[in-house]
């Protein structure tokens, strides 16, 4: 396809681009529903398959970022990383089902399997590890970082875990910082 610079490979992948410009879509369904999207790159099957208007976001494996549509500068690598998310920013999301759950989120890291896998719509959040701020459904400026830190964290904010189980079962407290085990 070379509609104003677009190129995608794959059952259905870019098929309702009109004015979209400089995509890449590369995967069955991949970027199916791209129409004034611009600079975005997806790969995997129905990888950024909701995205209408979004831009300069990298989503990589099979139903990452699916149900995305206007969200911008977003990374999502692994399949199902930010399955749920609908109109996040600058949010990277690397490993299986991390960030899952975040819808509107901004400002959010999550690095490892179902890492920050709870956030809804939390902002700036970093979860670093398997597990790490898995619960979280709203809090904002947490750090947590190895095994299942801050894993029970869930709409609490500044609060620092760092170490396997780490704050494990601080649910709503906020301003905390948890070292170790």
């Amino acid at each position: 396809d070379q509609v104003n610079e677009n190129l995608s490979f794959g059952s259905r992948a870019g098929a309702a681009i009109p004015t979209g410009t400089n995509n890449t879509l590369l995967g069955d369904s991949t970027g199916r529903s791209v129409t004034t999207g611009f600079r975005n790159t997806f790969v995997g099957a129905a990888a950024g398959t909701s995205v209408t208007g979004g831009f300069d976001n990298t989503i990589v494996g099979a139903d990452a970022g699916r149900p995305l549509t206007i969200g911008g500068s977003n990374t999502l690598v692994g399949s199902y990383a930010g399955v749920a998310m609908s109109s996040g920013f600058s949010n990277t999301m690397i490993g299986y089902a991390a960030g899952r759950s975040i819808t509107a989120g901004t400002g959010n890291v999550g690095l490892g399997i179902y890492a920050g896998g709870g956030n809804i719509s939390g902002a700036s959040n970093i979860a670093i590890g398997t597990y790490s701020g898995y619960a979280a459904t709203g809090g904002s400026y947490n750090v947590a970082i190895g095994y299942q830190s801050g894993y029970w964290n869930t709409t609490a904010s500044n609060n620092v875990f760092i170490g396997t189980n780490a704050g494990y079962a601080d649910t709503t407290g906020g301003s905390n910082g948890h070292l170790g085990a």
